[in-house]
């Protein structure tokens, strides 16, 4: 079992680089299907909306995880921005009615019905802090009820817990005094000298400039905005360069160094997220959805009386697009979008078209042609695969220096009798130099094989150069290997001192030759498990790996 396991290593290394994602696919896993379109254009939204379902539905037959709405709903907000909270009069109502109630009960000294109302007032003020604070006379409602509960903590003895709830208020409702008379002297003075435990920095710009600038729904400035002493933790900034619209709230995190947020508003005016719906000036911004999402997004837009599908991809700005009608079936243009290639669906047969561009600027493409695979890789791949294979190469002729010295060492030790007294060293010189030439060879072979399976495209079948090359390596493996067996035992290590010297140096031969075969061997392999019709997924455990191999077979 013991001489399995270097085979098993670099299939393991193998199937993992050859499974990797194409272009096409998100670092999550999932394409976000996201249509636009002009909401005064009359009947674009369903034709766009049809191209949509159809899209979604060829994905998922498939087998691509299309992310549904709740769930795009949630990383948009999550990474991008939320609409600002809404509150009913009814909501209100209830907060203003938990205020008054508690500071009643704080009369009275009835702490724990004061704690009950507050937590539920509190409740109402943290998810809904950007409408509460927006006025004067709100923002100082918010901080009043929330302070009623540091009055709570300090007249049932809690010091500790009443200078918390102190920063958290201030955190709350930055920059804004408390109503006067409504507090006893000691939550007046904890106010006033308690300070935060540790403050940052905030640096807030935006396009265009000279917008307001509102944290946690309390209005500081005008874009650009500094401010140097906001206390840790998490807020909700608004960036409004339109007076009679609320800002989308940006979630952020103070820490020790200094953030810096910059706000486009026609960025955050062009998608809503409930559910995730592009409007005018969207397709601008796809790239930087992508990017901030993580996802590959598949824009749906309709563009000069066709529907257009781009594809945009985490890190990149390129895209690649399709036209469509609401009656193309979207295997063959998912495909197209699949291998980075731009065709016109709504003639027959499909034309090219410039990337980005609705316009026809190309010949017509065949279905020989349309059926073929992408013949481009992204750059990084590119990069990484190189790299791989030099650094394999690198380290192969590596272990041809221990190689070169435990022959000489060889020669030393052959030359030693068991009597002398450097017998022991001479041996334990040559047998030490065994492990560098086998572990070189072993991991210069595993990452070439590992830079070529990057290097393999997706495609329809393994070509034939490939199985040469699958030749070749196995050739070379079984010379290796060959060479090994012949040459000679090593019963006894100091009475056979010249066959056991010649089977190591036939050992260190075969190993790099078997570091040769390796990236050979795995070009089939690799073009095997990334044919377009082969799904292979590898789950890698504590003590085991699991390949699930689906596809057909000819």
């Amino acid at each position: 079992m013991t001489t399995c396991r270097p085979v098993r290593f670099v299939l393991l290394i193998v199937c993992l680089f050859a499974t990797l994602p194409s272009s096409h696919a998100s670092a999550q896993g999932e394409v976000w299907v996201v249509p636009v379109w002009e909401p005064s254009a009359e009947g674009s939204s369903d034709s766009v909306l049809a191209v949509t379902n159809s899209t979604e539905a060829a994905l998922t037959a498939a087998g691509v995880s299309v992310a549904p709405d709740d769930a795009m709903q949630r990383v948009f907000e999550e990474n991008v921005s939320s609409p600002a909270t809404q509150l009913t009069q009814t909501e209100i109502d209830r907060w203003v009615s938990r205020s008054r109630s508690a500071l009643r009960n704080l009369a009275r000294a009835d702490y724990d019905a004061a704690r009950t109302d507050l937590l539920e007032a509190q409740q109402i003020s943290q998810d809904a802090a950007e409408e509460l604070n927006r006025e004067a006379a709100g923002a100082r409602n918010v901080l009043d009820t929330c302070l009623y509960m540091v009055r709570a903590y300090l007249e049932t003895g809690d010091r500790e817990s009443a200078e918390r709830q102190t920063r958290q208020c201030r955190q709350q409702v930055p920059n804004v005094q408390p109503s006067e008379l409504q507090h006893t002297p000691e939550v007046v003075e904890l106010l006033a000298n308690t300070a935060p435990a540790v403050t940052g920095r905030l640096s807030v710009t935006s396009d265009p400039t000279g917008c307001a600038v509102r944290i946690n729904g309390v209005w500081n400035g005008e874009t650009p905005f500094e401010i140097d002493r906001l206390q840790h933790g998490q807020y909700r900034l608004q960036v409004e360069c339109d007076p009679s619209v609320r800002g989308r709230v940006h979630r952020i995190e103070i820490g020790d160094e200094r953030l810096r947020v910059h706000v486009t508003a026609d960025y955050d005016a062009a998608f809503a997220s409930r559910p995730v719906r592009g409007f005018s000036g969207a397709a601008r911004f796809a790239p930087r959805l992508a990017e901030e999402v993580g996802r590959t997004v598949l824009l749906v837009t309709d563009e000069d009386g066709a529907v257009t599908v781009r594809r945009f991809d985490p890190g990149t700005t390129a895209s690649s697009v399709v036209r469509v009608d609401g009656s193309t079936p979207m295997d063959d243009p998912l495909r197209a979008l699949r291998e980075g290639r731009s065709l016109d669906f709504t003639v027959s047969p499909p034309r090219e078209i410039q990337s980005g561009v609705g316009s026809v600027a190309g010949q017509a493409i065949d279905d020989e042609t349309l059926n073929s695979p992408g013949s481009s890789l992204p750059t990084g791949r590119w990069i990484l695969g190189l790299g791989l294979i030099a650094a394999g190469a690198t380290t192969v002729a590596l272990a041809t220096i221990p190689h070169h010295n435990r022959s000489v060492r060889g020669d030393q030790y052959l030359l030693s009798e068991i009597g002398d007294s450097d017998f022991i060293d001479r041996q334990e010189l040559w047998l030490n130099l065994r492990r560098p030439v086998i572990a070189l060879s072993l991991v210069g072979g595993a990452m070439a094989a590992a830079g070529l399976s990057l290097l393999v495209k997706e495609r329809e079948s393994v070509p034939w150069y490939a199985w040469v090359a699958g030749g070749v390596g196995v050739a070379v493996g079984g010379v290796a290997l060959i060479h090994y067996l012949s040459a000679g035992g090593c019963d006894n290590l100091a009475d056979d001192q010249q066959e056991c010297i010649d089977q190591g140096q036939a050992g260190g031969r075969a190993a790099m030759l078997g570091a040769v075969a390796m990236p050979l061997v795995a070009w089939p392999i690799a073009a095997l498990l990334r044919r377009t019709d082969i799904d292979l997924s590898v789950s890698v455990a504590p003590g085991a790996v699991a390949w699930m191999l689906r596809g057909e077979f000819e």
